[in-house]
Order: structure tokens, then sequence, then C-alpha cells
């Protein structure tokens, strides 16, 4: 049994071969995606919070802002935060209000996630800034008056 392997002439390979040596433009995204936090307790001018992804490692995060965002960062410092947890009623009420015969209460927890500090290099400061400003005082004025 002999199959008809259709064979490449010189021309063709020559073609093929320069095909595959020509570089050809690369679209590279970043896998990652992170997320600036405001912190509970005010921090030092030269730390910043970011919320990471939890695969990403201490090396990973200083690669990442170093070469994304040209920071000098000296030190990362990573916690892992457990999820919230919410309690869920699961079951029918059987259309009454009052009723809670057959429903169950069930804790579902969302996933955990990875925060990062990430400590600035020499003489680099950082300070949140103030995104809503005056407006958002007046309008929580205004609410509770």
């Amino acid at each position: 049994m002999s199959r008809n392997i259709p064979r490449l002439t010189s021309e063709a390979a020559e073609i093929a071969i320069r095909w595959q040596s020509r570089p050809r433009p690369r679209i590279l995204l970043c896998p990652w995606s992170v997320a600036m936090v405001k912190p509970y307790k005010p921090l030092p001018d030269n730390v910043v919070l970011f919320r990471v992804p939890m695969q990403m490692t201490k090396f990973d995060i200083k690669n990442y802002f170093q070469s994304l965002y040209n920071v000098n960062v000296s030190l990362v410092n990573t916690r892992v935060e457990q999820g919230k947890r919410h309690k869920v009623i699961v079951g029918t009420t059987h259309g009454k209000p009052g009723n809670i015969k057959g429903t169950t209460r069930v804790w579902k927890q969302d996933p955990d996630y990875k925060l990062a500090y990430l400590t600035l290099g020499d003489g680099e400061k950082f300070t949140f800034p103030n995104i809503y400003g005056d407006i958002r005082d007046e309008t929580v004025k205004a609410y509770y008056t």
C-alpha cells in the first residue's frame, strides 16, 4: 500500500524555510489582572497595596511592576485573605412569607484572594488619589441631615 505523499520542490521548500525564519509581529498580553486597593489603616508614603491573583509569586509581582510600569520595587510582602461568608437560604417557603418550613440555611464563601504590599524604591512616594473629593462628603451630609 503506497501513500501519495506530496513532495516539495526545492523552490517550495526554500520558501517554507524563509517563511518560518521570518520574524512575525506578536502581541504579548499579560494573563493577570491587578487592582489597587485602598488600605484600611494608613500606610507609609512608599508602600502601595494591590490585590493580585493567587498564582502570582513575590518574584512575579516584582517583575510585573518593574517591567510594565517602570516602578522601582524594593520589597514585596504578600498575605492571603479569606473570602467573605454569606448565609444563603435554600429551599422553598411554599408561597407563605412567614413559613420557613422546608428551607435550610447554607453558608457560602467567596473565593480567597491575595494582597501584595509593594515597598517602592529610593525616594519614590505614593498617595492614594482622592477620587470623589468634596462631592461625596456633601452628598453624605445631605443624606443624613
